[in-house]
């Protein structure tokens, strides 16, 4: 509606209408619109505005031309303007529809200026299925893209390819690469929606599985589990590259801790002085990304589990303390620290450890806690048999 509101304005300065026969021909009309002309086609529903350019003069207003005329594809695809006639503008592009406006307006007036701009798309229903969080039809502005529609759905699954297919009511089959151009930094191939397509995603053939968060363990359920995700790679493939077709190195990124899983072997993403790690990702690899943060997480048999600001030069223990202490029925000789999805520190070891932005401690339950549902049944077996006992003394 913005962009209708923004469009309405600025020709409102340009349709003045002539008293006279002449007719004032501009060079080319100022259209605003937030999509491709060369690419998005027209459809059953769409709102188009065609405006003269430099207005109409006295005979053009007899025949009834107007300056600017609100105009909607019918439902067999054609597009009326008045005084002008009609023609067929669906599954054309804003472009060539304008220009077939044009090719029809020169037949009475040869040097008649126009143009055509979107005013507000159709709304139509596509289904997304595949690899998506939550597969189904979906009614959808035809200004969307398929990335537009997999957010809809709730977005790819972790195991889901980025590469898909969309399936147009036309028979047609067009490819989709969500995946970022390095060069462009735009999605390598993102296409407008097609009315009552299939768009379909399937599973990731040659992955790169990503660990973002560093792996942290889930601790009895109370701490979330890394997102996992898996990326298309294409054989000789460099990181450098690679990086840039999952969305670049973010400013929250630990470079040095996070790691490349290769061959049996981890290799940091930099390498101190060297900078980013020259080296070729290949299908299998797996990347663990580390993100910066400003907390520390403290879980199992304290008192307050949970996140806690990180404070410089803290241990562990303090960090338990700041939780509200142990429980009284919790293992603290099993005290244990991890970093990066690691076991760094168990025990007393783990208690003074200084710790680090993105660690996680979890303080585990004492023996007799984790096994006292079975420690009562055992109890009342017990008292039963002791009962039954007596009755037949």
């Amino acid at each position: 509606m913005r962009e209708a509101l923004i469009l309405a304005a600025a020709l409102a300065q340009i349709t003045t209408i002539q008293t006279t026969e002449q007719l004032t021909v501009s060079d080319e009309p100022v259209l605003f619109e937030s999509i491709d002309r060369n690419e998005y086609l027209l459809g059953a529903g769409d709102m188009l505005q065609v405006t003269v350019a430099g207005g109409c003069t006295q005979m053009m207003l007899a025949s009834g031309v107007q300056a600017q005329s609100i105009c909607i594809v019918s439902g067999d695809g054609n597009l009326s303007v008045s005084g002008l006639g009609t023609v067929a503008v669906n599954g054309t592009t804003i472009a060539e529809a304008e220009e077939a406006i044009i090719a029809l307006a020169r037949r009475y007036y040869p040097r008649i200026s126009l143009g055509i701009a979107l005013v507000e798309p159709r709304m139509m229903k596509v289904y997304a299925g595949g690899m998506v969080e939550s597969p189904g039809t979906y009614t959808i502005s035809a200004i969307s893209r398929v990335s537009d529609l997999v957010t809809l759905a709730g977005g790819l699954t972790s195991y889901s390819s980025r590469r898909g297919s969309m399936y147009t009511d036309r028979g047609d089959t067009v490819s989709i690469d969500l995946r970022l151009d390095p060069g462009t930094h735009a999605r390598i191939a993102d296409p407008f929606l097609s009315d009552n397509a299939s768009v379909i995603f399937g599973l990731c053939n040659d992955p790169v599985y990503i660990l973002r968060g560093g792996g942290l363990p889930v601790l009895h359920g109370e701490n979330e589990v890394s997102s996992v995700e898996t990326w298309d790679v294409d054989p000789g493939t460099s990181l450098e590259v690679f990086l840039e077709q999952i969305g670049g190195l973010g400013g929250d990124m630990d470079l040095e801790r996070s790691v490349l899983m290769h061959d049996g072997s981890e290799y940091p993403l930099w390498s101190g002085p060297g900078g980013l790690t020259d080296i070729t990702v290949q299908s299998g690899d797996t990347l663990s990304l580390v993100m910066l943060t400003d907390s520390v997480f403290v879980g199992g048999a304290v008192n307050y589990a949970g996140r806690l600001s990180y404070r410089p030069g803290y241990s562990a223990r303090e960090y338990v303390n700041m939780s509200g202490g142990f429980r009284y029925n919790s293992g603290i000789g099993g005290t244990t620290v991890y970093r990066n999805g690691r076991e760094v520190a168990k025990g007393s070891d783990a208690l003074d450890m200084i710790l680090l932005p993105g660690d996680v401690v979890e303080v585990p339950w004492a023996w007799i806690a984790v096994n006292a549902e079975w420690i009562r049944i055992i109890g009342t077996l017990v008292t039963i048999v002791v009962a039954v006992d007596g009755l037949t003394d």
